[in-house]
């Protein structure tokens, strides 16, 4: 029993927690987080290429919410967050319990008015029917039966497409085979691409599409109107006040017509409300002129496809010429290809009589080589013989110094005793000192040799009588 009563007192707590969550708390508190479910239909709701979420009904919620803090002086946080089906749309804003909103260019029914609360239109809601260009323009229902029974049928699942299809194929027996897409632009891609396909979009999907350039025709005779598009809310919650305030607002007017325009253009944002008025003579006038603008935008879409042909036809002169420009390039590039491979070979046989040339080459200077060691033994070899005799001279000379010496003096006692001889012994006498100076100036020139090739040797120059020593070789010739 314990447990029991605390687990309802922890789930009433949950339940007042919850309920909490919801616009009278925002008052209160100050501030507080609002979710907006959202089903991604360009450019009502969508994402850009950068992941920003942008459309017409992304900026009429953030202007509602901005209403909402300036009147109310209260803060509000948006979470946005996006569902996988137009049908679980509905789910999440009836059963949820921090009274979420719901935005994906939502038409009003009374079916789903019992599970959630709708705000006041912000757009005309008309649905136009579109064939394949092939397909007549249906003036009546016999005409609708001849041309499109046993059509198929692209559409929507959950939504008024799909509903005013099932009324359009019970209601004149045309048997249609319907086939299930995920949004309006499928739909009229669809129809353009098949004659025997059909399908409703919204007004404004249809101005949109056509004015890009897809090529679909509007059976103006089979288009249904209802009360605009609406933001939906949880149904027990308490935002109506806040809601309603918003739409009866100076700055919903001001800035709701701003946001249309933006995306949709001038001149059809202002079509499309005259296309959802009431029928009237107005309304025939706003037809007019709308089936004008179509007639406009075909014609000018008829010129785009014979400028986009006329364009294609030099795109094809320029590839040909381009193909024709690359094949003479490639067969230059051939007859080039084929000469160098004639010079390639030749350079080739060049190349290996160079190559010979320098294995020869090589090979002499290998030979001049062995020569050039050989030469350089031998010169070796004969300056080691060159210093051998130097060196014996040296010694000879040596050698003989020491014995000229002694005759020099012997011959000096003997001239003592020159005042005795006579004529012809002083003559020999001063031969024979004559001839010992000359071998002692020899002997001396031979070592002056040896000091030249160690260079110790000092030179001394002066000045020497040419005539005495002419006389004196005389003499010795004598």
């Amino acid at each position: 029993m314990k447990n029991f009563l605390l687990i309802s007192f922890l789930f009433f707590l949950s339940i007042q927690s919850l309920s909490a969550s919801n616009w009278k708390k925002i008052i209160d508190e100050g501030s507080g987080t609002v979710t907006i479910y959202y089903y991604p239909i360009e450019p009502f709701i969508y994402k850009d290429q950068q992941g920003d979420l942008k459309g017409i009904e992304k900026e009429i919620m953030v202007s509602f919410f901005r209403f909402v803090e300036k009147t109310y002086n209260v803060q509000i946080k948006q979470e946005w967050r996006e569902v996988n089906t137009f049908e679980s749309l509905f789910n999440k804003v009836s059963e949820g319990n921090n009274n979420p909103f719901g935005v994906s260019i939502l038409s009003y029914t009374d079916k789903r008015a019992e599970s959630v609360a709708f705000s006041k239109a912000y757009m005309p809601d008309v649905n136009v029917l579109v064939t394949h260009l092939s397909v007549p323009l249906l003036y009546d229902t016999t005409h609708l039966v001849e041309n499109i029974k046993d059509f198929k049928a692209v559409t929507i699942k959950n939504t008024t497409y799909a509903d005013d299809l099932n009324y359009l194929s019970k209601q004149f027996k045309l048997n249609l085979e319907f086939i299930h897409v995920v949004n309006d632009e499928n739909i009229i891609q669809l129809v353009s691409k098949n004659e025997n396909m059909l399908g409703y979009v919204g007004l404004p999907f249809y101005v949109i599409e056509i004015n890009s350039g897809i090529q679909v025709k509007r059976q103006p005779l089979f288009q249904i109107k209802r009360d605009g598009y609406r933001f939906i809310y949880n149904k027990n919650s308490d935002w109506d006040e806040a809601v309603n305030k918003y739409f009866n607002s100076y700055l919903y007017k001001a800035e709701l017509d701003k946001i249309i325009r933006n995306y949709l253009g001038d001149d059809f944002s202002e079509l499309i409300w005259g296309m959802g008025g009431d029928l009237s003579a107005s309304q025939n006038k706003d037809e007019v002129a709308f089936l004008t603008k179509e007639k406009e935008i075909q014609n000018r879409s008829l010129l785009a496809s014979q400028k986009a042909g006329e364009f294609q036809k030099i795109i094809i002169i320029s590839i040909s010429l381009g193909l024709l420009f690359i094949f003479i390039i490639a067969l230059l590039l051939i007859k080039m290809n084929k000469s160098r491979a004639k010079d390639n070979t030749l350079l080739k046989e060049k190349s290996s009589e160079l190559e010979s040339l320098l294995q020869q080459l090589n090979e002499q200077k290998a030979e001049i080589n062995q020569q050039r060691s050989l030469l350089q033994l031998k010169n070796k070899e004969l300056t080691n013989i060159n210093k051998q005799k130097d060196d014996l001279i040296g010694i000879v000379a040596h050698d003989l110094k020491s014995p000229i010496n002694q005759m020099s003096g012997l011959i000096n006692l003997l001239g003592f005793k020159n005042d005795t001889w006579d004529e012809d012994e002083l003559q020999i006498y001063n031969k024979l000192e004559s001839a010992n100076q000359h071998l002692k100036e020899l002997v001396e020139r031979i070592l002056d040799l040896e000091a030249i090739g160690k260079n110790i040797l000092n030179y001394q120059i002066q000045p020497v009588d040419m005539t005495h020593i002419v006389i004196e070789s005389v003499e010795d010739f004598k």
